[in-house]
């Protein structure tokens, strides 16, 4: 489940859910997003972001910076850029990189 609640040009986004897996641990989903709308076609994001096994065990906590780009009314460039905080997997933080695009229906 994801919520969106905006004051003004920032917006407040609140995730969590659960994720179940035929072939793998379920797993819970949380995070907690700011945006801001610095322009009628771009919002900056800050995203803190977490993933658990269904036991909590075996965590992962990463950290987000991104924006949504509007390339015309019905494509928006994606792109993030973050860090793990936590990750049981793995003693080190990992980066992770993400860039898409969204077709708008």
């Amino acid at each position: 489940m994801q919520l969106r609640k905006s004051f003004g040009s920032i917006s407040l986004n609140p995730e969590l859910g659960y994720a179940f897996r035929e072939y793998n641990n379920d797993e819970w989903i949380y995070g907690l997003a700011l945006g801001y709308e610095a322009s009628s076609n771009l919002e900056l994001l800050a995203e803190i972001h977490g993933t658990t096994l269904q036991d909590f065990q075996d965590d992962e906590v990463v950290f987000n910076l991104g924006a949504r780009c509007g390339l015309s009314e019905s494509r928006i460039l994606l792109l993030s850029a973050g860090r793990g905080f936590h990750s049981a997997a793995s003693a080190e933080p990992e980066f992770l990189l993400y860039a898409g695009i969204q077709f708008v229906f």
